[in-house]
């Protein structure tokens, strides 16, 4: 994903005069009130922040109220906030001294552009921002993608220039960006994954987020079909179950409900052959099961106009089959209704004679 470690693109962002934070920057206690501090500003997401021993910002406080502030944060004076000072970084830091710890005062780096009468900006500052951050404990992707797109749609930064700054692939961030842009559940289902409390296995994986992005009608976003995609994503078909009637993905037929669409019956066969394929050590009498039921919807799909039900004894047994053009024989057989009918005749006449 990288071309730069985080250090290496730290040393880039400090040779850039544009907005360099000088070794030699002035270092004073800022009343806390003077301070503007956004917490959307900050790259690291509040419910995913954790410092670099893993304290909670009440061990923060503690260390910092025995040890005192060792590092001290990084504000700036913005056009934006006239007379105030702008948080750059150190959220947490002054979250635990201002909030817990109840303190006037913190101790502060100024920040001014070494290139002197230029203007400092929030772009500049983000960028400052995204590194210190990413040299702390490294950015999740949801992290990246809301700054990035940030950057991209408030600050006019294109995706090469993003990535040229912070030392990453165009084609990195440029699909981050793009992510970012999917539909709301999706998006908010990806942040929930990337929070530190998330257990699950995440469904949004890279490969997903890029199926999804690539699903495009006349060159832009196709939002119902990622919609539809990703809830089939979240909410799965059960499996199917060989002891149960190939209805609806598998569910319990309604009463008087006994036909299934030939979507079903393929998705059934198709579930069955996985099953026959990925399960080497399968029972023989199991086997000879799944074979038999595949064998029944093999029949069943042959017809364009069938619609039936197919249902099985614990046995393996083929019970009964109902549709538009096919009949089941009590061996378990299916045969047209046709020539179920002829096989009928045959036997009324041998009887008769």
């Amino acid at each position: 994903m990288s071309k730069k470690s985080a250090k290496a693109v730290s040393k880039d962002l400090t040779e850039n005069p544009t907005i360099a934070v000088p070794t030699d920057a002035k270092i004073m206690d800022i009343p806390c009130g003077d301070i503007v501090a956004d917490e959307d500003f900050n790259s690291r997401m509040p419910e995913a922040a954790e410092n670099d021993e893993g304290h909670s910002l009440e061990g923060l406080a503690d260390s910092i109220k025995k040890d005192g502030q060792l590092s001290p944060v990084l504000v700036a004076q913005v056009e934006e906030h006239p007379g105030k000072w702008f948080l750059v970084f150190g959220f947490r830091r002054y979250t635990a001294i201002s909030q817990i710890l109840k303190r006037q005062t913190i101790r502060a780096t100024i920040y001014e552009p070494m290139k002197k009468g230029s203007k400092v900006s929030i772009a500049d500052l983000l960028y400052i921002n995204l590194v210190e951050n990413e040299e702390r404990k490294q950015l999740n992707p949801f992290e990246r993608a809301r700054r990035y797109h940030e950057l991209h749609t408030k600050y006019g930064e294109s995706d090469t220039k993003i990535a040229s700054r912070i030392g990453l692939d165009r084609s990195y961030v440029n699909r981050l960006i793009h992510a970012y842009q999917l539909p709301k559940p999706i998006v908010e289902q990806w942040k929930k994954e990337n929070s530190k409390d998330w257990q699950q296995s995440r469904l949004l994986t890279t490969d997903n987020l890029n199926k999804l992005i690539r699903m495009k009608k006349d060159d832009k976003p196709d939002t119902e079909t990622q919609i539809a995609t990703f809830e089939k994503w979240l909410n799965p078909a059960p499996a199917v179950n060989p002891d149960d009637a190939a209805t609806n993905d598998g569910a319990t037929p309604a009463p008087g409900n006994d036909r299934a669409s030939l979507s079903d019956l393929k998705r059934a066969r198709a579930a069955i052959l996985i099953a026959l394929e990925e399960t080497p050590k399968m029972s023989t009498e199991l086997h000879a099961r799944l074979t038999t039921f595949k064998e029944a919807i093999d029949w069943a799909l042959k017809p364009k106009s069938v619609t039936g039900v197919l249902k099985m004894s614990k046995e393996g047994k083929v019970l009964d089959f109902r549709g538009e053009d096919f009949a089941m024989t009590q061996d378990g057989k299916p045969v047209t209704k046709k020539n179920a009918k002829k096989s009928d005749d045959k036997k009324e006449s041998k009887k008769a004679a």
